[in-house]
């Protein structure tokens, strides 16, 4: 063998790919036995009923088994494909994947997020987050006579459980780094609850305080994060675009004080958009 005249590392590592290969094409052969028989099964049966066929029954006969034969080689193709890329990198799988989230939102606000996922599968995993979006740019401020919002409190927050999953497709091996497409669908379960401090005027002096609250508004937000996952052992980094009904100023809109709605002062944002960077942990 190639390791037994070069004894170098990279001439062993050579000689272990090829055996590999070998080893992979006849677990292919043995595995799909059963398939290559149906498949000439149907060739057979196809020829016994052309004879019978008038020449237009034979065209779409034709292009039926075509179809038939190209839909059963792609699945074919494909899960041998997967297990081989499974087979390769199967040592390096593990099942828990660790990660922190930060994100910029066309809303004025960030996130933060810690999450955890179980891989199922390579390319498939389940788990969820805990973080909270806050505003940092005032896009609107209730006031009236003698009164205004704490300018604290102007600012919307909220704390947030959010469940999703993990999908990633077959990676592309540049060296030691493995890029793939990313996608994480979830769901943010937000505190039902808001509560403002109303700040009481007298000219341009704060006299007194008072509260209000309400667990009216939007609590449940659907978003999605796609992009670019890179892997380098067991540490990954993806980064990419995210898009949510989140609407941040939800709970203000139902605030109201001495007769006047909150509802005037904050613009409505059903749709958020905006850019997210992951850092992911896999043991």
């Amino acid at each position: 063998m190639l390791s037994s005249v070069l004894r170098s590392k990279t001439a062993i590592e050579v000689n272990i790919r090829i055996m590999r290969a070998f080893t992979a094409m006849r677990s292919f052969l043995i595995s799909n036995e059963l398939m290559f028989k149906r498949i000439e099964t149907i060739e057979h049966n196809y020829l016994l009923v052309n004879r019978h066929l008038s020449e237009h029954d034979r065209k779409k006969a034709t292009s039926s088994l075509l179809k038939t034969l190209f839909v059963c080689t792609a699945l074919l193709a494909s899960v041998n494909a997967m297990a081989d890329d499974t087979k390769e990198v199967d040592d390096d799988f593990t099942h828990h994947r660790a990660s922190i989230t930060g994100a910029l939102t066309s809303s004025d606000c960030y996130q933060l997020q810690l999450s955890y996922h179980y891989m199922i599968w390579r390319f498939f995993g389940v788990g969820g987050g805990f973080g909270n979006w806050q505003n940092y740019y005032e896009d609107g401020y209730a006031s009236g006579p003698n009164w205004a919002i704490d300018g604290d409190d102007n600012k919307p927050w909220n704390l947030y459980l959010r469940p999703s999953v993990v999908l990633k497709t077959p990676p592309l091996a540049l060296g030691q780094v493995r890029l793939s497409l990313y996608a994480e669908p979830g769901v943010m379960i937000m505190i039902p609850y808001t509560k403002v401090c109303i700040e009481k005027t007298y000219g341009l002096q704060v006299v007194d305080y008072d509260y209000i609250s309400t667990n009216k508004g939007q609590w449940l937000a659907v978003d999605v994060h796609l992009g670019v996952n890179a892997d380098i052992g067991p540490c990954g980094v993806s980064i990419g675009y995210l898009m949510s009904n989140l609407d941040i100023y939800s709970q203000m809109r139902h605030l109201s004080y001495n007769g006047i709605s909150f509802r005037d002062f904050y613009p409505r944002k059903s749709f958020t958009q905006g850019a997210y960077l992951t850092l992911s942990y896999n043991f």
